[in-house]
């Protein structure tokens, strides 16, 4: 039996759910799951250190998160997997919108704003700088540095389509990435932000590192999933995995986790032969 770890956020939720709805037809694998959900906009995983061939977090609060979820594991032996995947942490849609495009517009952006104006070449090299700097990429290349052992990244989800109707959330920040997302819409810039997006991927894939696409059967529009696979959502919150809020509309359900997770193994499988 091969024994896969996956490393993510809040959002590992999904693919846990999605892993136990699955993992009676998947009886060659074996999932461990490493999360720590971020706190506000800071990711935790950020304190998670290589030490020898270890993962190790210096920051309490990961390393209980690593206990729950896990089964009672705080650190990560690189050498007892045979596969990992790290889910979002820093690669993905969402992250572009609030730290390029919230301060940035490239020539290409319809929305106006009392943004910088700067050129396409800058706006996409920014988005490739994010993601080749993300807390994935540095984990991934921890993990090459101790073992020989393949490391696959996917990005996190985006937004569901069921904000673009919303009017209100529990969370200020989930508010204000509703109507950021509403205003990029109608502006049609979700259009632009895609191409962007997918360029800054590609980015990640010319560095040599393994990227499983997110299936294009979960997408609504560009920059936007299927409402389908939000609804029901699980997330990791409260040193435990649980139904999200209703008004949650950037976690998904097991649904999602359990077809993402089938995309991961047949990639697996084509790749290894």
């Amino acid at each position: 039996m091969k024994k896969l770890c996956v490393i993510g956020t809040s959002h590992v939720g999904a693919l846990k759910t999605g892993w136990d709805a699955i993992k009676a037809e998947q009886s060659d694998w074996d999932i461990v799951f490493f999360g720590a959900p971020d706190f506000g906009v800071t990711e935790r995983l950020r304190h998670v250190k290589r030490r020898g061939s270890k993962l190790v977090s210096v920051e309490k609060y990961t390393r209980e998160y690593f206990k729950v979820t896990s089964g009672g594991q705080a650190e990560i032996d690189l050498e007892a997997y045979d596969c990992f995947l790290v889910q979002g942490a820093g690669i993905g849609i969402n992250l572009i919108m609030r730290t390029i495009y919230s301060f940035f517009r490239s020539e290409r952006h319809a929305m106006s704003g009392g943004n910088v104006l700067v050129s396409e070449a800058c706006f996409s090299d920014a988005v490739k700088g994010l993601f080749l700097s993300s807390v994935a990429a540095r984990l991934a290349d921890e993990i090459a540095a101790a073992v020989d052992t393949p490391a696959y990244l996917v990005p996190s989800p985006c937004p569901s389509e069921g904000l673009l109707s919303a009017t209100k959330t529990s969370k200020k920040v989930w508010m204000e990435i509703m109507r950021n997302w509403q205003k990029i819409h109608a502006a049609g810039d979700h259009i632009v932000l895609e191409d962007q997006y997918r360029a800054g991927l590609d980015a990640v894939r010319a560095q040599g590192y393994r990227l499983i696409d997110i299936p294009a059967e979960f997408y609504s529009a560009p920059c936007f999933t299927k409402h389908e696979y939000c609804k029901g959502s699980e997330w990791l919150q409260d040193a435990k995995y649980e139904a999200s809020p209703d008004d949650d509309y950037l976690h998904m359900n097991g649904r999602y986790g359990a077809t993402l997770l089938k995309s991961f193994f047949e990639t697996v499988s084509r790749e290894t032969g």
